[in-house]
């Protein structure tokens, strides 16, 4: 199985950094990402 933990950590570091340069270009494409990882 999946270690939740470090995944969640990495998801979390990645929706951050995506989040700096999504902002940047178009809030609406941070947004989007944030649905679609809530998904996942």
């Amino acid at each position: 199985m999946l270690n939740i933990k470090g995944f969640r950590n990495i998801m979390l570091n990645f929706k951050y950094r995506l989040s700096l340069s999504a902002l940047r270009i178009h809030p609406y494409i941070y947004i989007i990402n944030a649905i679609k990882a809530n998904e996942m």
